[in-house]
């Protein structure tokens, strides 16, 4: 008897919006079906030049197992191909964790990174040791977990989980488990601009919940029509941006600017300063996109250091014009 087993779809605007104006970070989760209609709809998503949910693809499946899971990176793999994307380590892929996204990525996207969610890891720590411990303040050493996690260095997450396992001994073998190395902002070997929980793809599944009570055909029309009003509300908005950047990143920059009006800055070198800020000090080289507080290295966008009004001057404002273009994409 023949019956439906799954659905792979990725709309060619989706495709080539993605290679040619997102982020190289992929979003990947489940979502489970309403009613009577069972099974579970798989997406990849991703973020845009202004940091706004951008829909690559999704799969509609019959469970959320390891063996979809292979089978959409496969599918997946297929369309960035065609797209020349056959390099695939400048990709960095979110996820829960779940055990067929661990042993697909790394075969299937050979290189890639994978970032493991944050919020699941907080999760899993709170009710595998957590609750070990009674008399512990959960919260407390909940965000002493999630310090560790956004450290800009590795002696900052030291000082945090040295923490943790002193005070709770049963957190060691948790941690060295959960494979630091993909969570930890100063071991990740990607970049994911300072980006730690799956959150992306928890908006996208919020995003088509009413679909998700449909029958599958018209669930799947229903979330084309959605994709495609959103991808003409976004181009609708662009035409009346100005300047090089999206709003949210010239933000971000701007709220950098305001702050390193106080700083005090001694020169190097033509692109080499040293910031002073307070009882901190900074070392910012314009050459190589650097600063030592890391900032800038994370989040891929200059930190307020880089521009401090000490170091105005023609060839650094210039250099400061083309971060603000080229550094974020």
């Amino acid at each position: 008897m023949n019956k439906f087993r799954r659905l792979f779809i990725s709309l060619h605007a989706c495709i080539v919006g993605f290679v040619k104006g997102c982020r190289p970070l992929i979003f990947l989760d489940g979502t489970h079906i309403k009613k009577k209609f069972k099974g579970c709809i798989l997406s990849a998503v991703t973020k845009d030049a202004n940091d706004d949910l951008f829909t690559l693809a999704f799969a509609v499946v019959e469970a959320e197992n390891d063996a979809n899971w292979e089978w959409l990176c496969l599918k997946l793999r297929r369309v960035l191909e065609m797209q020349n994307c056959v390099a695939f380590s400048h990709f960095t892929f979110f996820s829960d964790r779940h055990s067929g996204l661990v042993k697909a990525i790394p075969g299937i996207f050979t290189g890639s990174p994978h970032s493991y969610c944050l919020r699941h890891l907080v999760d899993n720590f709170r009710r595998q040791i957590l609750k070990k411990y009674p008399l512990h303040n959960k919260k407390h050493w909940e965000s002493i977990f999630q310090k560790a996690a956004y450290a800009a260095t590795e002696n900052e997450f030291i000082g945090h989980i040295t923490s943790i396992i002193k005070s709770m001994p049963l957190a060691e073998e948790f941690i060295k488990s959960s494979e630091p190395e993909n969570w930890a902002n100063c071991l990740f070997s990607g970049k994911r601009w300072c980006i730690i929980n799956n959150n992306q793809a928890e908006c996208w599944n919020s995003w088509i919940k009413p679909a998700r009570f449909l029958p599958i055909v018209a669930m799947v029309d229903s979330i084309r029509v959605q994709i495609m009003n959103m991808m003409n509300n976004r181009r609708e908005s662009s035409l009346v941006m100005a300047g090089n950047l999206c709003p949210k990143p010239e933000n971000n920059l701007l709220r950098n600017y305001t702050k390193s009006r106080n700083l005090k800055v001694d020169r190097s070198s033509s692109w080499i300063f040293e910031v002073l800020d307070g009882d901190k000090r900074c070392a910012v080289d314009l050459e190589k996109w650097s600063c030592s507080c890391r900032t800038w290295n994370l989040n891929g966008i200059p930190c307020n250091y880089t521009k401090s009004q000490d170091m105005q001057g023609s060839n650094v404002t210039a250099r400061w014009g083309y971060f603000c273009r080229y550094s974020l994409s």
